[in-house]
Formats: C-alpha cells, sequence, structure tokens
C-alpha cells in the first residue's frame, strides 16, 4: 500500500468551557468512530467530537475497540458494551490497585466488516445478494456476468459458480486453499435451497475481500484515527484491541504501509486473530517473514503484545475451509496447517512467551514481549470473546505500560 495522508482532519484545538460532556458507557467516556470501506470517516463530524472530547478530558490512556468480521454497528457497541461492563467490574475491583489512578476513554471503531447489502442478513433478498455479489467481487469480470443475468442461478449455474468463485482471484490469493482435485464432483446431494445458497456463496467469498478491507482500513483510517487521538491527547497511551479481522485491523494500524512515518502504541491485544500464525515471526525454512514482522522489529508497541488462542475457535480453523470444501475439496485443518491462524496456533516463530489464560492465571507481563493466551479454559468459540478473564488479561496488560 503507498504511503498517503491520513483521511482524518487534525485535531481540533481544546473545548472552551462549557462543552458538552462526553458520553458514558458503563463509567467511560465513550464515543463511536465509524470508518468506511477506505479508512475514511463516514461522518466527520462524529470523528471532530471524538477528538474534541478527547481533548477535553486529557485521559492517560485510550483504548481503541475493533470488531471483527460480520458486524454491523449495532452488533459491534453491544460487543463493546459487554467488554467495558467487565472492565469496570474489574477496575471498581479485583485490578483498582493495579490501574489507580488511570484516566479512561474509550473509542469503539466501527468498520464496514460484511458485504453493505448483507448488513441485515436475514432480510437480504436475491437483489440484495447480487448486488453484494459485485461488492465482493468487483473485478471479477465472469461472476458479473453471472449476476447481472437478473436472477438466482439455477443448480447448474451455483455449480459453475462455486467452482468459478473457489477459482477467481480473491481465492487464488489465499494459501489455505488447495489445489483442485480434478474429478471431485462440485456438490452433493439433490436438495438444495439456492436462495439461501446463494447468499452464503456470497458471504463466504467476502470473508477474503474482508480481510483485504481490515488491512487497507487499519493502514489508513484506522492508522490516521490513532494518530488523531495522539495529538487530541497527547500525554495519552493509546492501546489497541482487536477481535477477528479487527485484530488484523488493529495489527495493520501498528504496522503501516512501508514508508510511513513511525507509530508507538502502549498496547495491543489480538483477540482469536484472524490472520497467519506467522504474521510476527522471523522467516525459519519454508515460513517466510511474517507481514506484521515490522511491528516487532521497529518496537512499535513499547508494552506488551497479547495474543488469544485456541483450538476451539472453529471458525478460525475451518472457515477457510467452508467454499472449498462446499466444492468438494479436501482440506487439511490439522494443527500442521501450515497457514494456519494466529487465533488457533498463537504467534508463532516471533519469541513469544506462553501463558495458559484461566481464572486463576497471575497473569505477569513485561513491557515489550508478546504473549500467546492458551485460552481453552476461557474462550469457548470464535465468537463468544467478551470474557471477564479476557478482559482481565487486557486490563492487567494495560497496567504494566
Amino acid at each position: 500500500m503507498n504511503t498517503r495522508p491520513s483521511p482524518h482532519a487534525s485535531a481540533p484545538p481544546r473545548p472552551t468551557a462549557g462543552s458538552r460532556a462526553a458520553p458514558q458507557l458503563h463509567g467511560f467516556p465513550y464515543a463511536t468512530v465509524q470508518l468506511d470501506r477506505n479508512g475514511a470517516p463516514v461522518d466527520p463530524a462524529e470523528l471532530r467530537r471524538a477528538v474534541s472530547e478527547l481533548s477535553a478530558l486529557d485521559p492517560s490512556d485510550v483504548l481503541v475497540l475493533v470488531h471483527g468480521w460480520n458486524a454491523t454497528r449495532a452488533s459491534a457497541e453491544a460487543r463493546y458494551s459487554r467488554y467495558l461492563s467487565h472492565a469496570r467490574t474489574l477496575i471498581d475491583g479485583r485490578l483498582a490497585p493495579d490501574l489507580q489512578g488511570r484516566r479512561f476513554a474509550v473509542i469503539g471503531l466501527v468498520w464496514p466488516s460484511i458485504p453493505e447489502s448483507l448488513q441485515s442478513p436475514t432480510d437480504a433478498s436475491a437483489d440484495d445478494v447480487r448486488v453484494a455479489a459485485q461488492e465482493a467481487f468487483p473485478h471479477d469480470a465472469e461472476l458479473l456476468r453471472v449476476v447481472r443475468a437478473g436472477r438466482v442461478p439455477d443448480r447448474e449455474h451455483v455449480e459453475q459458480l462455486i467452482d468459478h468463485v473457489t477459482e477467481s482471484e480473491i481465492f487464488a490469493q489465499e494459501p489455505d486453499f488447495p489445489e483442485r482435485e480434478p474429478g471431485r464432483a462440485s456438490l452433493r446431494g439433490e436438495a438444495l435451497d439456492l436462495g439461501t445458497l446463494w447468499r452464503d456463496i456470497v458471504v463466504w467469498a467476502s470473508y477474503y475481500e474482508m480481510r483485504e478491507r481490515a488491512g487497507r482500513i487499519g493502514e489508513s483510517g484506522g492508522r490516521g484515527l490513532v494518530r488523531d487521538i495522539q495529538n487530541a491527547a497527547p500525554s495519552a497511551k493509546v492501546h489497541l484491541l482487536g477481535h477477528s479481522f479487527g485484530a488484523r485491523l488493529a495489527a495493520s494500524v501498528a504496522r503501516g504501509p512501508d514508508g510511513d512515518p513511525p507509530l508507538t502504541l502502549a498496547s495491543l491485544h489480538l483477540i482469536q486473530g484472524a490472520f497467519s500464525h506467522f504474521g510476527f515471526g522471523v522467516a525459519t525454512g519454508p515460513a517466510p517473514e511474517g507481514y506484521f514482522r515490522p511491528v516487532v522489529t521497529n518496537r512499535v508497541v513499547t508494552g506488551p503484545i497479547l495474543v488469544t488462542h485456541t483450538e476451539k475457535d472453529l471458525a478460525l480453523r475451518i472457515l477457510y475451509t467452508l467454499a472449498s470444501t462446499f466444492a468438494g475439496h479436501v482440506r487439511d485443518i490439522a494443527r500442521s496447517n501450515p497457514f494456519g491462524a494466529i487465533g488457533v496456533s498463537g504467534a508463532l516463530n516471533a519469541g513469544a512467551q506462553p501463558v495458559v489464560l484461566n481464572a486463576d492465571a497471575p497473569l505477569s507481563f513485561r513491557n515489550g514481549q508478546i504473549y500467546n493466551l492458551q485460552s481453552d479454559a476461557v474462550i469457548p468459540n470464535h465468537g463468544d470473546v467478551e470474557q471477564l478473564d479476557v478482559v482481565r488479561a487486557v486490563l492487567r496488560g494495560i497496567s504494566i505500560t
């Protein structure tokens, strides 16, 4: 990605007396900032209000929360509320001595993590899904020819479409997919809800566009947002927490595009991250240097980097497989998979320290260190990550900065 200026305006001057107080969420000053698919603010006034409130608050710490794939603004904010409810319980109780005197503010970042026409998935019509297909595959001429035919395809077209989609340019960029096996049937069984099937193809396929989008937004608008926060509250420590593709977005904020001026973060928390377990790794044997390795070598994060991981996360273990399996492929989802997710295996080849995360874990962290938090006892699946002990780990990481 080429270096480009932040799409955000610089932070406004500190408000004068009489400015309205920042809204509160579980006792934390809180603001939502929504970015579009290119990282620009959807509502520039919303961004200006957020940084103006930060300037007035002069917080010691700003926590930026980033949701994952397939979320609406409402579902993202509901997740943020659950995180902060646990945070309030811990700060007022068990972790009060660790965080005494800290003045927190929170930014909830919202980004378009599902094709826009499927924001209300249960209500999506065939026309909605066709539009979504065009959004998911904007450069795929053959797919667009099919979806512009004006109808949900029949079985033959669906089979052809699945074959085409799994061989498309977007899928070809994903090393998790194996070579096609000649002679294998594309679909099995006779009973197909073609409308639902068509929508599922788009949703599964959009996974790859959302992956690229998360990185693009992180390196542009997400990074610009952090700079705006630091301009508005220059003494504050900025902490990023990202879930799923939000972890990819957060890691992309930390890395930035090649040649971009460096950014400093106080801590980075990757909750069931949806990117390679070699993302922070050194080149070793068949594994290349991870794309996010510069975050480590350039010491972008002065505090700890915390990575939750569990093999119970079937979404990360299998999601790469869905469309391929649907087309009749065979995939190895064993632990030895060289293209596994950081949310399953943790950060590999990166000098990470292992920690078992549970209710009794003492959680003693050090600045400048990556920690793999094995979370089998805490996180039951990819989505249920607003657990008290996950938030406790995050706050313990923040507390040492």
